[in-house]
């Protein structure tokens, strides 16, 4: 219970999981197709007693990209920066990297000497008061800014105008957040995870980070190398269009249901 955690999220995952899971397993051993989202969830499926390969069909997420555009088009743009701006959003855990990130941005600042940038961090979590204790502590209060919740359209808005992305979580099933940045065009740094190359693919131009040390390397790269940025950023919203677009996903499933039916 550090960090801020409360009595609910205690009894919510000690006592609240095991239930569910339960629950979960029971369903699907009535169900006739089971669909993860992911490979990843897949391959934890079938090391499962619980599971048949034959009931297993892996459809990834899907994104409505044109809406994801012109939704971020439309809304009132942020304040105009000379800095390079960075983007973040997620819940403030553990695994979801923050620690690390923000280690390789004060690596960027001290060992790159590049002080030019900014990061903007949504959401809120159990990490709430370590990481205000942090940014200063890391030297990092004049880059980093916390700005809570936003809503969903307004958060899009943000990313759409960051010159990069940064996801280093540290494991993940198929992140929405992933895919809508991919979407929107925008070069990632995330660390190599199974995950990450799942999602991003195996050559987005700019290489997965294997350490701490390396995703600050590649957050400099992209810093600095505005056609890297770009080149990036198409590789992985051409992805999403081939991968993760909405109308290939409902075929996906349309195609699921019909032979069930048969």
């Amino acid at each position: 219970m550090r960090h801020g955690g409360s009595m609910y999220e205690f009894v919510s995952c000690v006592i609240g999981f095991p239930i569910w899971d339960t629950i979960l397993r029971g369903n699907m051993n009535f169900a006739d197709a089971i669909i993860p989202v992911s490979k990843c969830l897949s391959k934890d499926l079938r090391e499962s007693k619980y599971i048949t390969n034959s009931r297993l069909l892996t459809i990834h997420n899907g994104v409505n990209i044109q809406r994801l555009i012109e939704t971020a088009e439309r809304g009132a743009s942020p304040p105009v920066s000379n800095k390079i701006r960075m983007f973040w959003s997620g819940r403030y855990v553990w695994v979801k990297g923050i620690l690390q990130l923000l280690e390789s941005l004060q690596i960027l600042k001290q060992r790159f000497r590049f002080d030019n940038f900014e990061l903007n961090m949504f959401g809120r979590g159990p990490l709430d008061r370590t990481i205000c204790q942090l940014v200063p502590r890391l030297g990092l209060e004049q880059n980093v800014r916390l700005r809570g919740f936003v809503a969903h359209n307004e958060l899009l808005v943000w990313l759409a105008s960051s010159d990069l992305v940064c996801f280093p979580s540290l494991s993940e099933c198929l992140p929405m957040a992933l895919i809508e940045a991919m979407a929107l065009g925008k070069p990632i740094v995330a660390f190599d995870k199974p995950f990450a190359r799942e999602t991003m693919g195996e050559h987005v131009g700019s290489p997965f980070a294997r350490s701490i040390e390396h995703f600050a390397t590649n957050l400099y790269r992209l810093c600095i190398d505005e056609d890297l940025r770009k080149r990036v950023g198409r590789a992985l919203q051409q992805r999403a269009r081939t991968e993760f677009d909405i109308n290939i996903i409902a075929r996906k499933y349309a195609k699921v249901y019909s032979n069930l039916v048969n």
